[in-house]
């Protein structure tokens, strides 16, 4: 069964399909196909042979505009400074997760977050309990289509990522 909801932007889609999946396992995927999926059989395997909760992906090597590069230094600092711990790679574009560690996870993320996936990856690492690799995804650089950031919405996103992750709890008590 489907609910149809108004548009409540990228993240509450992210949190509704999150929500809704089934499987055991998810995986989040940025959707610009930068990301190749080559290693999915490997990285499948890894995270179920060695009982984790989840796996994030780190984008090597790295094929953005400088500014993006920029704005991802600043959200990790940001980050550590925050928590002590961030993602080696700011954006995560590539995880493998267990949905049970999602459900433990979500309630910790505020509804209306711009950058849900994001804090979920943030979560994990800081989470003494949660058992997080951290593994090498291979990206290309954009080969069609325009980053639909511009200026303006660029702003907006970095304002709202910056309210999310100071949002979160600085740890999770077990």
């Amino acid at each position: 069964m489907f609910l149809l909801l108004a548009n409540g932007g990228h993240g509450a889609a992210l949190r509704a399909g999150l929500d809704a999946a089934r499987g055991e396992t998810l995986l989040l995927l940025d959707s610009d196909r930068q990301i190749s999926l080559e290693a999915f059989a490997t990285h499948w395997a890894h995270l179920h042979d060695q009982g984790l909760d989840a796996l994030l992906g780190i984008r090597a090597p790295r094929h953005d505009p400088p500014l993006r590069l920029v704005i991802t230094r600043i959200m990790r600092a940001l980050i550590r400074l925050r928590f002590g711990r961030s993602p080696k790679d700011g954006g995560v574009p590539y995880k493998l997760i267990q949905r049970a560690i999602w459900k433990e996870m979500a309630p910790h993320i505020r509804s209306d977050a711009a950058i849900p996936s994001v804090l979920l990856a943030i979560l994990l690492l800081n989470n003494p309990r949660a058992s997080v690799e951290e593994v090498r995804v291979e990206h290309r650089a954009r080969t069609s289509g325009r980053s639909v950031l511009r200026w303006r919405r660029l702003w907006n996103l970095c304002r709202e990522a910056t309210r999310d992750i100071l949002s979160l709890p600085p740890r999770i008590d077990p």
